[in-house]
């Protein structure tokens, strides 16, 4: 069993129903091959980089599971089947950048549509790299209050530097 995540783009034209039947779906389809869904994030409807079957918007879903390699060929094509789906791609996840991410806890794993995140919370498990101090880095960095700068410059010539002229050597 390997890590895989899988983003969906759903045709936001239908109404909420018919996109709630297809989230449940897909993760019916990967329960039923063997695999084990570790979180689900409704990211709601967003505006389309391009256009997409004449659609503008469309629903975005993020999966996270764990699933057989050997069935993904059979999702894959189960995927691109589904008139409801306009796009997806399945990425299968380094085991180390799992172990560095953080676990959300289990009553955010599998959220309701009804409760569809805004964008910054849905980031929220995201690694942010923050700017952090060592300690001990005042001493080691000089005072710039009082530092004037001691760095000479050459004096400025009232003449300017002239190029030779080709062929007249």
């Amino acid at each position: 069993m390997r890590n895989y995540e899988l983003m969906v783009v759903i045709d936001s034209s239908s109404d909420a129903e018919k996109i709630d039947r297809t989230v449940n779906k897909i993760q019916e389809t990967l329960t039923e091959k063997g695999g084990k869904i570790l979180s689900v994030d409704h990211w709601g409807r967003r505006r389309l980089a391009y256009e997409i079957q004449r659609r503008q918007y469309g629903f975005y879903v993020l999966f996270a599971f764990e699933f057989d390699p050997k069935e993904v060929k059979d999702l894959n094509r189960l995927l691109r089947l589904n008139q409801m789906v306009l796009r997806h791609l399945i990425l299968v996840l380094d085991p180390r950048v799992i172990a560095m991410q953080p676990r959300r806890p289990k009553e955010e794993v599998l959220e309701t549509p009804d409760a569809v995140p805004s964008a910054a919370v849905a980031l929220e498990g995201d690694i942010i790299a923050e700017e952090v101090e060592a300690p001990g880095m005042e001493e080691m960095l000089p005072a710039q209050e009082n530092q004037v700068s001691e760095e000479k410059t050459p004096p400025a010539s009232d003449e300017p530097e002239t190029m030779p002229e080709k062929g007249k050597e």
